[in-house]
């Protein structure tokens, strides 16, 4: 968001804005769809109903990429375009919600099972356990290196 903000500004050209940001949209993508792995081992199907949406939506926008040599989602050439830059901060906006909101209803959840793993042991609580920490940093980390830039 802070990047294209930039953008927008001029304050950073279009070169330097996307060979920063392209690299971070691969390890975003793995890291979702990661996260939606673990999930379906825990079997939280209503968590994974959430993130599916996402992730097709991820798998879209990357296949329809503009043509470049490397991978990434964001073209110096194009990205100047007022549509383009608006449809990319919208996007960025919308992402941040989402992962907001996943964050804190992840956190729910751990805390949630931490408190209830008394009373019921499982293999899939552990699981669950260990997926909801991962995530929750993770997810940390992601919120962290987006606003960071």
């Amino acid at each position: 968001i802070i990047a294209f903000d930039e953008l927008k500004t001029d304050y950073k050209n279009p070169i330097d804005q996307c060979g920063s940001l392209n690299p971070l949209v691969l390890p975003e993508y793995f890291i979702h769809i990661l996260f939606t792995f673990l999930f379906i081992t825990a079997m939280e199907w209503f968590t994974v109903l959430l993130n599916i949406p996402l992730i097709i939506y991820h798998i879209r926008r990357y296949i329809n990429r503009p043509v470049m040599s490397g991978p990434g989602l964001y073209d110096p050439t194009t990205i100047m375009n007022a549509d383009e830059l608006n449809r990319a901060q919208k996007e960025g906006w919308i992402k941040l919600a989402f992962y907001l909101i996943s964050f804190f209803y992840y956190l729910y959840c751990m805390i949630y099972t931490l408190v209830s793993i008394y009373t019921v042991s499982s293999i899939f609580s552990m699981i669950y356990i260990l997926s909801s920490i991962y995530t929750v940093l993770s997810i940390y980390s992601m919120i962290y290196t987006l606003v960071s830039g």
